[in-house]
């Protein structure tokens, strides 16, 4: 499996009319490839204005594929002139993913769809010992 992720960086206070317009391009590229299913993902820190847009391909030959098919598209390259005024610079990854999925942990403290404590992920993960905890997995203070 191939992740492509294409990394957009954009012109400050641009994020909100880009995201908006994004959506729009996501539609006319699932027009043209509708077995595509993209992901159009934002920052929360780090590099600020940052967008990304994630896509997995069953091989190499698979991404340029659709990317000729999708470039060949009129709709498209209206869509993204538009698009092209509030990007700073932009990238692309290739990666190779290798099929071996992380626990389901967020930034937000989810472990298999339940909210705790930062202590208590951090024990669930064995990063620290069990021993001194107080009510809700929190260390006493």
């Amino acid at each position: 499996m191939i992740l492509v992720r294409n990394v957009f960086q954009l012109k400050f206070g641009q994020a909100r009319p880009a995201v908006a317009l994004w959506k729009e391009g996501i539609q006319i590229a699932k027009r043209v490839q509708p077995k595509e299913s993209p992901r159009l993902l934002t920052d929360i820190v780090g590099t600020s204005y940052t967008v990304v847009l994630e896509n997995t391909y069953e091989s190499l030959a698979d991404f340029e594929q659709s990317a000729r098919t999708l470039m060949a598209n009129d709709d498209w390259h209206k869509w993204y002139q538009k698009l092209v005024p509030l990007v700073e610079s932009g990238r692309r990854e290739i990666l190779h993913d290798r099929g071996i999925a992380p626990p389901e942990v967020s930034v937000f403290g989810r472990l298999d769809g339940v909210v705790q404590q930062p202590a208590s992920l951090l024990i669930a993960h064995g990063l620290i010992a069990r021993a001194n905890q107080g009510p809700g997995g929190i260390p006493p203070s």
